[in-house]
Parts: C-alpha cells; structure tokens; sequence
C-alpha cells in the first residue's frame, strides 16, 4: 500500500484553496484519480447528468466542465445545491452538495456497499438540485436530511491550507486543513475515510468504514483532529459508522476515537506520554474506535484504524514529523497522518 498526494495533476498538499468549492473540487479530483466514478452531479442551475446503467461502469458522468469548475454558473460547482456522487473504489458511495447557505455550507451523504440492484441515483428527480432525494440507504455525516442549508465544513475562503491524501490499496482518504500565517495555527476542517486496519474487526462487519466530517465552528472545543471532537460523542463533531450492518439492531451512529490513560482519568495518550524515549520520534499510538454502552444501541468495539496515530506530546498543526523516512508523518491537532516528505506550507 502506498499513499499518494496528487489528484493526477497537481499535488494535494500545501494547497490554498480560493473557496472551500474549491476545496471540495480539489478532493473530487483526487478521488478521481484514486479510481471513485462520478456517477451523477448537477450544477444547481439546469446542467445535471446521471449514469444510466446499474452496476455502474467507469464512465465519469461529470457535468462541471465550466473554464474554472468551481466556480458559479452554468456547469460551475459554486452554486446552490450544485452535488455530485462518487463511487468509490470498494463500491461505496459518497455523495456532497453545496448548502443553499453559502460556500463553506455542505451536505455529506454515505451510502454501503450492500445497496442490492437499484442503483441509488436512478431515484433522483430530474432536477439538478434534487442530490438527497436519495435510496434504499442514506446516511448523513454532514447536513440533514430537512435542509438544504447544510452545515460549515470549512472556515473562512482563502485563509487556510489544505492537504489531502490517499491510500492505493485500502482506499482510505483523508483531508487536514490548518489557518495559514504561521506555525501552531489550528486545525480548520477536516474529513477521513477509514476502513479499519486488516484484522482489527470482526468478519461478521460487513461494513467497517469509519468516516469523520466534522461541522466546523471555530472554537477550540470543537476542533478537529483532537480528542474533543474525534473522541466524543457528538453527531455533529464526532466519527460515524456502521455498527450491525445486516444483523437486527444496526445503526449508523457515532463512533469514539479512545484515548488512553491510568487510574483516576489521568490521560496518558494523546499529548502526555511524550516522544519514544530510544529515538525521540513521535511514534504516537494507533487509534481504535468504539461506541460506549451507556449510550444508544447499538454500541461496542468497531475497530482499528489503518492510519491515524495519537500523538505522544503536544505539536504544531502542520509540523512534519519523521519515523522512518524523512517528514513521513505530520502533526495535525492531536494526531499525525502520513505525510509526503515535503515542508508543510503553514
């Protein structure tokens, strides 16, 4: 498995992206290039387009074709409600639409694997702005299904750096944006797509993805990446996944990113076990992912992740780390990602 930071065309690290459209654009792209199909999208105006055959094959069905896509009119992605669907590479789906409240407003939808033989875009109504009109299953990680408004993803256009990546043999993805101006600046949007590390579930899972889109509010209570938001219980701030896909009881519910600690709440992992004492690397410690009983069922052990790391002691967001080759890994609020070895834009 390798990770790879382009969409094919450009890199997919040390971006600036003009609007969060753009961002948004930017991680389609990639997606593309990982081997997802768009298999519908609509540019919220009268341009739609739809794949017409079940099970889908690797035609793109991509209508912003406009000289800057993402950009605002016809076939542009900056307008409201514009959507697109992706099915990605393992046969999931993900689909996003632009809030009718503005550019940093989103709607995100995750269908499984297991959707049977009707394709869930034939269900859309011809209109271009009709994305959550969506079926047999639909799952929101961002947005609701009774607005069109959606919820912020991102903050303010222009003033962050964006970074994206891919894995080529598990399909996991992940987008980590900071504020630019400077080291130390804080997490500011973000969005994973994890399938678990191999072994780590159960095989009666059926659908071990973990997605994380968390709404962005700008404030340090609610910040990505850090344990406050991934390992929390929050609809709005916290992983989601499947739990019982198939068996009676499922959900698709929040999902808790576990910290570590001893006796009397005294955490340890992340931020307070320090570097390796050997090397003095950030080795950090592998995420695992549960839902606590005391809440709604279902709940219990989900998995492992396949890349995300604790980190060990405190970091600069966008600070490069190096465990086995150079800059490898980089620091993003409490956790590292793996990274491509060049100097992080900050």
């Amino acid at each position: 498995m390798t990770w790879r930071f382009t969409d094919g065309t450009n890199a997919t690290t040390n971006q600036t992206p003009t609007t969060a459209v753009e961002a948004v654009w930017r991680l389609k792209q990639m997606l593309k290039n990982m081997g997802a199909i768009v298999v519908g999208s609509g540019d919220g105006l009268s341009a739609y387009n739809l794949h017409p055959t079940w099970p889908y094959d690797a035609t793109h069905y991509d209508v912003f074709t406009a000289g800057t896509p993402y950009g605002s009119g016809a076939n542009g992605m900056n307008n409201s409600q514009a959507w697109f669907v992706l099915k990605l590479p393992d046969g999931r789906m993900l689909a996003f639409q632009r809030g009718s409240s503005g550019t940093t407003y989103w709607r995100v939808v995750y269908m499984p694997s297991d959707l049977g033989a009707v394709p869930p875009v034939q269900t859309l109504t011809s209109g271009s702005s009709t994305l959550m009109a969506l079926a047999p299953v639909v799952n929101y990680i961002k947005g609701t299904a009774g607005s069109t408004a959606g919820t912020a993803w991102f903050g303010t256009d222009g003033t962050y750096r964006w970074n994206a990546a891919y894995d080529d043999a598990t399909y996991a993805f992940w987008v980590a944006c900071w504020t630019s101006g400077g080291a130390l600046t804080d997490a500011d949007g973000a969005f994973f797509y994890d399938p678990l590390a191999s072994g780590s579930y159960p095989t009666e899972d059926k659908e071990p993805p973990v997605l994380y889109c968390p709404d962005q509010s700008g404030s340090a209570s609610n910040r990505p990446w850090a344990a406050v938001t991934i390992g929390a219980e929050s609809t709005s701030y916290s992983p989601k996944s499947y739990l019982r896909r198939g068996m009676a009881g499922e959900g698709f519910v929040v999902v808790t990113a576990l910290s570590y600690g001893i006796a009397a709440g005294t955490p340890v992992f992340p931020l307070y076990a320090g570097s390796n004492p050997h090397n003095f690397k950030e080795d950090g410690l592998p995420i695992i992912f549960a839902r606590r009983a005391g809440v709604s069922a279902p709940g219990g052990y989900k998995g492992a992740s396949s890349f995300l790391r604790w980190l060990g002691a405190g970091r600069g967001t966008g600070q490069a780390l190096t465990l086995s080759t150079t800059r490898d890994r980089l620091a993003v609020a409490e956790v590292s990602l793996p990274w491509d070895g060049s100097v992080p834009l900050v």
